[in-house]
């Protein structure tokens, strides 16, 4: 990437090559192999090389122009994050949540949130189906995204682009209401929560089923870690075990934020 000069502060046209493979939140930039050029009669950007297919315009500051590193790390954020999630994803599903899922006992219940077994009409996938008041919900705005999103929502869908993790629990689709959202989720067969399993174990579990469990949790915890994000919430609860297998899968992102605003925050399990 060419810097930009201070004499072309107006506007500046950057590409990235399609060859480029897809990059996380917190990969270290790369440069890219495209040009930047401002035409001498106008605005208009000479793109090049020829096979690039995706260019990002932004108009930069008499600042960012004399610090063209920053402007840089901006830009870069910002294709990361273009290139990590697809934005059709973010948006909620437009269906009937009762016409499209059949919902079932209720799994868990906590403050402002509550969990029940549900199925999928369409093939009769399980799913779980978690209702979340907005009364104490917080949102977000991605730069990129361009969307107010539950910062859960935003948070799964960092952490579930592919290539996903397979200790990650995945956000299948999320419905907008009125007074609620709703998060449909995978629901992994014959599972049970790190805690219960813990209890049917006598309270503690032996070395050898204690050791792949923490390095699936570590694997979990390292993958979120890549995309960004932080979960502050690692407790037994929030850890789903198949007993047969001992397959772990981090849930519930709802106390979740981005790696970079982690500087300073408390750790919310207990």
């Amino acid at each position: 990437m060419v810097p930009v000069g201070p004499r072309d502060c107006e506007e500046a046209v950057v590409v990235a090559p399609a060859s480029e493979a897809m990059l996380s939140v917190t990969s270290q930039p790369k440069e890219a192999s495209g040009r930047a050029e401002v035409h001498p009669e106008g605005n208009q950007g000479v793109l090049e090389p020829a096979e690039a297919t995706c260019a990002v315009k932004e108009t930069k500051s008499s600042h960012d122009c004399e610090n063209p590193h920053k402007g840089r790390r901006r830009w870069m954020l910002k294709w990361k994050c273009r290139r990590s999630v697809d934005q059709g994803t973010l948006l909620p599903s437009k269906g009937n949540l009762k016409k499209l899922y059949t919902k079932g006992k209720l799994l868990g219940k906590g403050g402002y949130a509550s969990v029940y077994e549900g199925i999928r009409k369409s093939d009769g996938l399980p799913v779980a189906i978690k209702f979340v008041s907005k009364r104490k919900v917080k949102w977000m705005k991605c730069p990129v995204w361009k969307e107010h999103l539950p910062v859960e929502v935003a948070m799964m869908k960092l952490v579930n682009a592919a290539p996903a993790s397979p200790y990650v629990l995945n956000l299948i689709e999320w419905f907008d209401m009125t007074l609620k959202y709703a998060l449909v989720l995978e629901r992994p067969q014959a599972c049970q929560s790190l805690t219960h399993f813990c209890k049917v174990q006598g309270g503690k579990l032996m070395e050898e089923q204690a050791r792949p469990v923490m390095q699936q949790v570590i694997k979990a915890l390292r993958h979120c870690q890549d995309r960004g994000v932080v979960h502050r919430d690692l407790k037994p609860p929030n850890l789903l075990i198949q007993p047969e297998t001992l397959q772990v899968k981090l849930i519930d992102f709802g106390s979740a934020i981005l790696l970079k605003d982690a500087e300073g925050q408390k750790i919310v399990g207990q």
